[in-house]
Order: C-alpha cells, then structure tokens, then sequence
C-alpha cells in the first residue's frame, strides 16, 4: 500500500470518527457519560422550541439511562412552573435500561421568552443526584398585559373610604335623596 492510499485511508478513519458524536449523539453521550462513571444520563438536558406563538402547547420527549447493573430509584420529580408537566414518570429505571419521558409544555401568553427546568431527583449510589432538562422558547409576539380594572385595588377603594368619612354632608345629601325616592 501507497504512503498516499495510507493516508487518505487514516484521515477517512478520523473524519469519520470525529463525526460519530455529531452523527450519532445521544450514543456519544452515553458513551462519555459511562466512560465518565456516571450512574445516570438524560437526554437531551436541552430542549430549545426555539420561536414559538404565545399560549401554544407542546409535547417534548427525553430519555433517562440508568449506566449501573442495578436500578436506580426516582424519588421524586418537580419542575420550575406550572408551564411544564412531567407525565408518568416510573418509580426506578431498570439496571442498564431507559426510559423514554414525556414532558407537556404550555407557553405562557404574556412573556417573551420561556427559560424553565424539569428535574428528576435520583437515588444514585453517592447519594442524591439531581438531573435537569432546561426548556428554552423564544415567544416573538407575546399578547399585551390585562389591563387593570379601575376602582378595584386596595389604594382607591380605602382612598374613597376615606373620601367619604372626611365628607359627611356627601352621606347625608345621598341619605336625603333616597328617603325623597322612598317616599314618592
């Protein structure tokens, strides 16, 4: 074989073997993450719906690996508002399992952006570990705040309770005007 057919060789090798985190990523990630010696992976950790109409929902599929020969319990899940909502999250994940979740997410209607987090709380065997999936959306067009009603805070309505103590002849002529209608 030719130096130049060896090399043409080698550098398709490597080419090729640098693109196998690009081509295949999630592989890649569990590859490095046992190499790593962690117990669990998710993935993605990021779920970015990029531009997105306000008020809109969405569904997002993520994987947890349990990268251990035993399982590994889920002790609890939460997230970061009420704009996002875990389904059916299992108990444990299974000895060198996954585990597909769903992960359901209402856009808020008056903000411009949604930068949250949904998180599995994991009984690995160091103790506690804590795995987030960060949800990004850019909401382009966000509908206006509500304005408020007139004469409902607390400010005007003590406001006028006081206008009303301070001038009790108003009382008076409102008492006066509503005996008259009373007596006709």
């Amino acid at each position: 074989m030719s130096k130049r057919t060896l090399c043409i060789l080698t550098l398709t090798v490597l080419l090729l073997a640098s693109s196998i985190p690009f081509i295949f990523p999630e592989r890649a990630q569990v590859f490095f993450a046992k190499a790593c010696g962690r117990e669990t992976l998710i993935y993605p950790a990021k779920i970015d719906l990029s531009s997105v109409e306000p008020g809109s929902e969405h569904i997002a599929r993520f994987r947890a690996y349990n990268l251990t020969s035993h399982a590994i319990a889920i002790t609890t899940s939460s997230t970061s508002c009420g704009c996002l909502t875990l389904n059916d999250v299992p108990d444990e994940l299974p000895s060198g399992d996954s585990f597909e979740l769903t992960l359901a997410i209402h856009v808020p209607k008056y903000q411009d952006q949604l930068d949250q987090y949904a998180t599995l709380f994991l009984n690995e065997s160091g103790g506690l570990a804590i795995r987030n999936v960060h949800v990004l959306a850019t909401i382009p067009n966000p509908l206006p705040l509500p304005k408020k009603k007139e004469g409902g805070s607390a400010n005007q309505s003590s406001t006028s309770d006081v206008d009303s103590a301070n001038a009790p002849s108003a009382n008076v002529a409102n008492e006066s005007a509503g005996r008259e209608q009373a007596d006709e």
